[in-house]
């Protein structure tokens, strides 16, 4: 009786909203979604300019077009999202900091048995979905972010990428990651 006048009255506890779960379960959907639609888009436009116009054009390609169809995705999914690496191609696809972190702790090495990660976070006053993908070299990524780029993707990378970060590379290292931020409403 003593103690209970001491610590006054018990404050009430915030009601959980009964929806919690499902809005965090369909924000990781979009989030799966949106990863999901930007890589096989932007892997499909580049292999078939690569196909049409040959390393040159996807380099082309890829400059002119990524950043729209990340943009676009985003604004389709109601996400944040984008692809970031250590070796930056284009300084304004530098990630957020928990991808940044995330980069840093796997650092330069082999992408087999690299883990990705999916979780709900609260950060900065709201509530996010968060999904991070690594990505591997394959054979195909060589001719531009191999240890050295045929002379015309050279000369596209040096006119659109001045400051180009993103070769020498080998298959099956971690070139990077894609992510995705879902706000839970």
């Amino acid at each position: 009786v003593a103690l209970s006048a001491c610590t006054g009255p018990e404050a009430e506890a915030p009601t959980p909203d009964p929806h919690a779960l499902e809005k965090g379960v369909a924000a990781q959907a979009a989030a799966a979604a949106a990863a999901a639609e930007l890589g096989s888009t932007l892997k499909g436009r580049l292999m078939g300019a690569m196909k049409a116009e040959g390393p040159a054009g996807a380099v082309a390609m890829c400059a002119g077009n990524a950043s729209a169809l990340t943009v676009e995705v985003g604004r389709t999914h109601r996400a944040k999202l984008g692809r970031s690496s250590l070796r930056l191609r284009n300084p304004d696809n530098a990630g957020p900091s928990w991808v940044q972190e995330w980069l840093v702790a796997q650092g330069e090495r082999s992408a087999e048995g690299v883990q990705g990660l999916s979780e709900i976070v609260d950060a900065e006053g709201a509530r996010s979905a968060r999904l991070l993908k690594p990505l591997a070299v394959e054979a195909p990524c060589l001719v531009c972010h191999g240890p050295t780029p045929v002379p015309e993707v050279a000369a596209v990378l040096a006119e659109r990428y001045p400051k180009d970060r993103a070769t020498g590379y080998a298959v099956g290292e971690l070139r990077g990651a894609l992510w995705v931020e879902v706000e839970i409403e």
